[in-house]
């Protein structure tokens, strides 16, 4: 999306850490990009990425997440932009002392870090010591919805979850939330995204009677197009920050069952913030997906006040558009030393 927006007149470099490269696809006609397979830089280590970035001598370095913190790290006297899209399975209970230092001094000379929450931004302050000054939130944003959307009347009320099937995602909860609504109106659950989690909830909803109400789609490349045949949009991770997938289901005009992690309970509209439910508290949950399953006239309110924020809010194209100034901000400073700029991004 970025590279696309950014034209013609930069080179890039994709060095993709885990080795797949299935998103140059995506890739606009005629963009000059490079896909290198990253895996095995993590055998050369530092002194590998080093040896690298100082041969290719990129004009701005970009870098994403704990997984390219040696990058970070390893750099030579680069323009580098870093960012931070939140926690996995490891930190999703909090963050781990060793990362934080090292993230300290990793990010201690980026020229900018980029995260999309209020939540992030808080934590890059004051657990990671960057300068407010060299801090910049970008919220995520995603297309407006179309009306695609199923409009309910008859037969079971259908949830919708989008995640990939990791321990972080914890559908576990939303399962054990759904065994506490009790009797009510029928339901069923789409859960869109596959991960090695898949055979344990499987597991988990016949324990709980319920597997025959349960569809695991697996993991879709056009999530929107599950989330049109949904009256109901569920979010049960133990970690978040700003999730695309809960954006799109604002989109499309969803309400939203959720748990208050990152920014969350902000992103939805005021009317559905009373059902974003604490961390952990299965109850709450459970009384948020039984008010919502009962009433659909509360869904298509909520539905429509959500659709409306996204609007307002959370537009593809303010991100898309406020990424590439950035971008565009740092290659006309002292990092610029060549009339085709290059890009490096790991």
């Amino acid at each position: 999306m970025f590279i696309n927006r950014l034209g013609s007149g930069l080179r890039h470099t994709v060095v993709s850490l885990d080795g797949r490269t299935e998103a140059r696809e995506l890739l606009a006609p005629g963009t000059s990009a490079r896909c290198i397979d990253g895996r095995p830089f993590r055998a050369g280590g530092l002194r590998a990425v080093w040896r690298f970035l100082n041969e290719e001598k990129p004009d701005l370095l970009l870098t994403c997440n704990w997984g390219s913190i040696d990058w970070a790290l390893a750099r030579p006297r680069l323009c580098h932009l870093h960012q931070e899209h939140g926690f996995g399975a490891e930190e999703a209970a909090g963050q781990l002392p060793r990362r934080a230092w090292v993230r300290r001094l990793a990010l201690r000379r980026v020229w900018r870090v980029v995260v999309p929450s209020r939540s992030l931004a808080l934590v890059a302050r004051r657990s990671w010591w960057v300068p407010e000054a060299r801090l910049v939130r970008i919220p995520n944003g995603v297309p407006p919805g179309d009306a695609r959307r199923r409009a309910g009347g008859g037969g079971p009320v259908v949830i919708g979850t989008v995640a990939p099937l990791r321990p972080e995602k914890r559908l576990d909860w939303l399962f054990r939330a759904l065994a506490e609504v009790g009797d009510g109106p029928a339901w069923r659950l789409l859960v869109a995204g596959d991960g090695p989690e898949r055979g344990r909830l499987e597991a988990e909803a016949a324990r709980l009677g319920f597997a025959d109400r349960v569809a695991f789609l697996g993991h879709q490349r056009e999530p929107r197009r599950t989330l049109a045949e949904v009256d109901l949009y569920a979010l049960s991770s133990a970690t978040e920050q700003l999730p695309m997938s809960l954006l799109d289901a604002m989109a499309l005009g969803l309400p939203v069952a959720g748990v208050r992690v990152g920014d969350v309970a902000e992103a939805v509209a005021v009317p559905n913030r009373p059902y974003i439910a604490p961390p952990h508290d299965l109850s709450a949950l459970a009384r948020s997906l039984r008010a919502l399953l009962a009433d659909e006239a509360l869904r298509a309110r909520l539905g429509a006040a959500n659709r409306e924020r996204q609007r307002e809010r959370y537009g593809e194209a303010s991100m898309r558009d406020a990424y590439a100034g950035l971008i565009e901000s740092a290659l006309r400073g002292p990092a610029r030393s060549q009339p085709e700029a290059r890009l490096a991004v790991a």
